[in-house]
């Protein structure tokens, strides 16, 4: 796992330094940017996987850049940010664009171990961490923890031919590193626990009892089932969507473009500014307040993605519609 840190005090990058190290992660990597600007140029080149980053920055902030950020890249990065006591606005700005937390300073390191956990087992959520380890392999460690995911989609889907192409590659993997699952993904997924040596026939078997019947929806109708949900929510995203169904949220996104051609970002956007429209249609509500009911804590922000999609201000938008 790629981090990218952006701050310009030579302190806070000695206590990454640290902390990191003593954390101990074999997967783990992280470089330093100083602004805003080589954050930017950084995501470019070397596309890290977490990017975490200081608000107030010499020439661009990381409040900017991570709007910057946003509007090239969607939902691709996971971000952080790192804030003082007196930041809560900014902080606030932030969480609207999408930021997953916020670490307060001065840092601690139950703090950054917390951060690294948490993202480590959303990332190989398939596996305990001590298991992905022992594979010693960062990127075969991925893939395993992808297939096990796979499994699971598969067996909620009632796909019964792709499961059993999965189980195989499965098995196969398992095999290799004489790895049995006992994660509690696993064992929620498919209920049940058994011997290494069984583990396979078992779930070829459950595969027989289970692809009956194709009733049940997508995994795709459940995300967007729960955009239609909670989109007013501000502190709604593909966290809360992956904390609901129980797969990664970069499996769920890899998923989601796939079936629909667009990324979730784009799609809970769209769903927003959709029922701004309705709205605006509808009612006579003040800007302000349909900004709130679609999602959005930030008036002019919400203005800026509108226009972004319609090439109008709400108010202008609304004032052509009722014209026409």
């Amino acid at each position: 796992m790629k981090i990218l840190i952006a701050d310009d005090e030579s302190l806070v990058c000695t206590i990454f330094t640290h902390h990191i190290n003593q954390y101990g992660s074999p997967y783990v990597s992280f470089e330093f940017v100083c602004d805003g600007n080589e954050l930017i140029e950084k995501c470019v080149s070397d596309t890290p996987d977490l990017i975490i980053t200081d608000i107030k920055m010499p020439n661009m902030s990381g409040l900017e850049a991570i709007e910057e950020i946003r509007k090239s890249y969607s939902d691709k990065f996971r971000i952080y940010i790192l804030s003082g006591f007196t930041d809560f606005e900014l902080v606030r700005s932030a969480l609207q664009l999408g930021v997953v937390d916020y670490i307060p300073k001065p840092i601690k390191y139950g703090q950054i171990k917390e951060l690294l956990e948490k993202e480590e087992k959303r990332r190989y959520m398939g596996l305990e961490l001590e298991d992905a380890y022992k594979i010693n392999d960062e990127g075969l460690a991925l893939h395993l923890s992808e297939i096990i995911q796979k499994l699971a989609y598969f067996y909620s889907n009632k796909d019964k031919k792709n499961f059993l192409i999965s189980l195989d590659e499965y098995s196969r993997l398992s095999a290799m590193y004489s790895t049995k699952i006992e994660s509690t993904y696993f064992l929620e997924k498919f209920n049940f626990n058994c011997e290494k040596e069984d583990q396979i026939n078992v779930l070829k078997k459950i595969s027989d009892e289970a692809f009956i019947a194709d009733n049940d929806l997508s995994i795709v109708d459940k995300i967007k089932n729960l955009i239609k949900q909670n989109f007013s929510n501000v502190m709604f995203g593909l966290d809360t969507v992956s904390a609901e169904l129980g797969y990664s949220t970069q499996y769920l996104s890899m998923i989601f473009k796939k079936e629909t051609g667009e990324n979730f970002s784009s799609y809970l956007t769209r769903e927003r500014i959709d029922h701004a429209k309705k709205l605006l249609m509808t009612t006579n509500m003040k800007i302000k307040d349909i900004a709130s009911a679609c999602g959005y804590n930030y008036t002019n922000y919400f203005i800026k993605v509108f226009n972004r999609q319609e090439k109008l201000a709400p108010a202008e938008w609304k004032n052509i519609m009722k014209n026409n």
